[in-house]
């Protein structure tokens, strides 16, 4: 996992596009904040600078909030870039049951899913495990984008 971490810092530097930049901060989110902060969060888009997470109660919100600067932090120092400024945390259960589950189910690719762009950038990855989860985000985000528009 720490070769995964290293590599991204590099990833961000050379993909300029929004797509492409959530696609990376999603991936290294479960890193950040750990197996039991990844179960109850779900990171929803980012806009800008401004990471938007899902979590299902007040509770957790104000638990995330108070760790928010630190988070931010992490973010930042993994990537060896400033892609995130601030959290914004919205309750919403329903997106973080659906995030749970469907990073336990998704054990393949969709197909014809993500860019040309996004593949080819993808293909420059030598790793393995971190390309396919780098794809598996970027088509999860393109999944999002294209629901909205419809």
């Amino acid at each position: 996992m720490r070769a995964i971490l290293q590599t991204l810092p590099g990833l961000i530097g050379e993909l300029r596009g929004p797509e492409a930049r959530e696609a990376i901060v999603f991936a290294i989110w479960p890193t950040i904040v750990g197996e039991q902060l990844r179960e109850i969060s779900a990171t929803v888009r980012l806009e800008d600078k401004t990471l938007v997470v899902a979590v299902p109660g007040i509770e957790w919100k104000r638990e995330f909030q108070q760790h928010a600067g630190s988070i931010v932090y992490k973010l930042n120092a993994a990537l060896k870039n400033s892609v995130v400024d601030r959290l914004e945390f919205v309750i919403d259960a329903t997106s973080v049951r659906k995030s749970v589950a469907k990073s336990a189910s998704q054990n393949r690719l969709p197909q014809n899913v993500v860019s040309k762009d996004v593949s080819a950038a993808a293909s420059k990855i030598t790793n393995t495990e971190l390309r396919t989860n780098f794809l598996k985000a970027a088509a999860a985000c393109m999944e999002r984008r294209d629901a909205a528009i419809e």
